[in-house]
């Protein structure tokens, strides 16, 4: 065991209760994980996870959905992916 985990993955998991998502910091892998809150529905749990996300750790992993509205995720998604290598003025 590593006396310091490093935690560059937020993590979203389906949990036992209905519509409830758990955050938790994770390693690369999605090992070691730490947990952060509980979120209701996925669509709130992906944007939680990507603000904390958001200039914390470079990864951002939740389990597939069958959203009708996936490609509204992956677009908010990108942006947030895109305002995080912008260079500053």
């Amino acid at each position: 065991m590593r006396d310091h985990e490093i935690h560059n993955t937020v993590v979203v998991r389906e949990t036992t209760n209905h519509d409830q998502y758990a955050l938790d910091w994770a390693d690369d892998d999605g090992n070691n994980t730490v947990h952060i809150c509980y979120v209701f529905g996925f669509d709130n749990a992906v944007r939680v996870a990507n603000g904390i996300a958001h200039e914390q750790v470079e990864f951002v992993k939740h389990p597939c959905c069958d959203c009708d509205d996936i490609a509204e995720l992956q677009s908010a998604m990108q942006e947030n992916a895109d305002e995080r290598y912008q260079l500053p003025h």
